[in-house]
Formats: structure tokens, C-alpha cells, sequence
């Protein structure tokens, strides 16, 4: 028995009539009597009596339909799925990020219009730190991150998204909250709280580079192992931090957050994912993150 053979009956059997039920299947009258016949044969049973001017169904014709109406069901039902994960429209996308990029209004927003253009993929989230986002990524244990550069693996395809801002951290109460903007001379006296180079090393060296152009070496009294917990002993009153202007809503009340006007401090968000990524829905990702970030460079360039 067929799929087609149980298509067959279903059609003589809904229309009451071989004529119909022929030009409803696409073959002749005469082969689809025939392959009702078969099928009756197969089975061992008649399934259709003819009356005069029509047809009607015995009562193991009856069982047949129910059945064969299921039957049909479940495997439109599985075309139609593989059809749609063909397109990555099912299955599920680990998504990794950095603690700061949880902040980010522009991952978070990624995120949710992916999930609302494909709300039959299971996002589930994972947090670390970049250097561990890259090697979860390689072993399979995530499919894609938000990162910050670089990615010393040749193994791994790193898009640029978008340089963000980096904004000086300072305590409200010290007095050089009182200025919009700072020249970076004027950390010279501060105390600093740092990320471990480890962690970020771009952002280190850049932070380090604009101190020594600005003529002093930073006195670092704390490594935090996160943006978030630099915050913190920020607003505890423990120092200075440069941290992303994304996470300038955290403590708004302990912290001012100043941008240094003579020197271009910033900071790279990116997309990680593995070269050659053959899943559906990674591709589809990847590919509407970098629309979505083309079309905020565009946009930050015509302000």
C-alpha cells in the first residue's frame, strides 16, 4: 500500500462518484477503479459497494477513511515540517554573549526580531566571557556569539557590527562629574578599575595607549572579571572605570558617565560564528544581525 493508493480511495470515498474523484486525483476513471480494486484486494475486504447513480462506503471502507484521513494528515504534516527546516524556520539556536552585550539594546533587539520572524526556534542563551564564547563555539557546545575581537582561530568567521562608545565611570560625587565631557589628562590622579587584558584585549590596549598619549601610566588598584562588577565598585566609590556606553543605565544615580572629548575611545561588538556554518538558522542569524547593524551604521553616519 501507497500513500497515492490511500489518496485514491479518499477521493472516491469523499466524492461519492469515480468520475469526480478522478478528475480530483489527476488519472482516468478506468485505472482508478483499478487501483481501488487493488487496494480492496490488498486488504482482503471491499471497501465501496455501487448503488444505483452513486457509491457507498462498507463499514471497513468507513474505517479506512477515518484512518487514511489521519494517515494523509501526519504526512502532509511532515513534508510541510521538513520543508520548514529546510528553510530554518525549526530547531534551535544557542546563543552565546558577552556579559556587557547583554546590555546592548542593538543584541537584544537582534535577538527578539529573530525570535519573532522564527518563533518556532528554540533560543537558549549562554554567558561568558569572550575567550570562552570562542571555544564553546568551535566544540559545538554554542552555534553563534556576540563578542568582542578578536578571535585568535581561523576556524571561526568574526563580523564587525559596530564600534561603540567607551565612557569614563566616575563616582557622582567626584568633582569631575561636574564637567559634560573630560580630556583624558585629567585621569591622570584617578584610581582605575580594569578588565583583565585577558578578557578584552582590544579594549585594554586602546584604554591604555590613550593614557600614555595623554602622558601618565593609569594606577589600576582593581581587576573586575566583569563590566558590571567594575560598575559596581565604581558606584561603591572605589575608583574610575571605562566601560561601554551600554552599560551607562546601570547605578545612574552613584555613576556619571562622561565621554573623553580629545581622544576616540571605543569598542567593537561582533558576530561570531563558525566558517562554513552549514545550519539554516545560524545563516539566517548572521545574515539578519549584519543587515541590522549596516543599517544602524548608516543611520549613526547621516547624525
Amino acid at each position: 500500500m501507497e500513500l497515492r493508493h490511500l489518496r485514491y480511495f479518499v477521493a472516491v470515498a469523499e466524492e461519492r462518484h469515480f468520475g469526480r474523484a478522478a478528475e480530483r486525483v489527476g488519472i482516468g476513471q478506468p485505472p482508478l477503479s483499478q487501483q481501488i480494486q487493488a487496494l480492496e484486494r490488498e486488504l482482503g475486504t471491499q471497501l465501496i459497494r455501487r448503488i444505483p447513480r452513486n457509491i457507498e462506503l462498507t463499514d471497513a471502507g468507513v474505517v479506512l477513511l477515518r484512518e487514511a484521513r489521519l494517515i494523509l494528515a501526519q504526512a502532509d504534516h511532515a513534508i510541510a515540517c521538513v520543508g520548514r527546516a529546510s528553510r530554518g524556520e525549526l530547531g534551535k539556536l544557542r546563543i552565546g554573549l558577552t556579559p556587557d552585550a547583554s546590555f546592548s539594546s542593538f543584541v537584544t533587539d537582534a535577538m527578539d526580531a529573530f525570535q519573532k520572524l522564527y518563533p518556532d526556534i528554540l533560543i537558549t542563551l549562554r554567558e561568558s566571557d569572550s575567550s570562552q564564547l570562542f571555544h564553546a563555539l568551535v566544540e559545538g557546545e554554542i552555534d553563534i556569539a556576540f563578542t568582542r575581537p578578536p578571535a585568535d582561530d581561523e576556524r571561526i568567521a568574526l563580523d564587525e557590527l559596530f564600534d561603540e562608545a567607551l565612557l569614563v565611570a566616575l563616582p557622582a560625587a567626584s568633582p569631575l562629574a561636574g564637567s559634560p565631557a573630560l580630556l583624558m589628562e585629567t585621569l591622570a590622579d584617578q584610581r582605575f578599575i580594569m578588565i583583565p587584558r585577558d578578557i578584552a584585549p582590544v579594549a585594554y590596549d586602546s584604554i591604555m595607549k590613550a593614557c600614555k598619549d595623554a602622558g601618565f601610566s593609569p594606577q589600576i588598584i582593581q581587576e573586575a572579571p566583569q563590566l558590571a562588577t567594575a560598575v559596581n565598585l565604581v558606584a561603591a566609590g572605589l575608583g574610575i572605570s571605562i566601560v561601554p556606553a551600554s552599560l551607562q543605565h546601570i547605578h545612574p544615580h552613584d555613576i556619571a558617565y562622561r565621554p573623553v572629548k580629545d581622544v576616540m575611545l571605543s569598542a567593537s561588538i561582533c558576530l561570531a560564528s563558525r566558517r562554513g556554518e552549514p545550519a539554516v538558522p545560524v545563516r539566517n542569524f548572521v545574515k539578519m544581525t549584519r543587515n541590522a547593524a549596516s543599517q544602524r551604521n548608516k543611520d549613526a553616519n547621516r547624525l
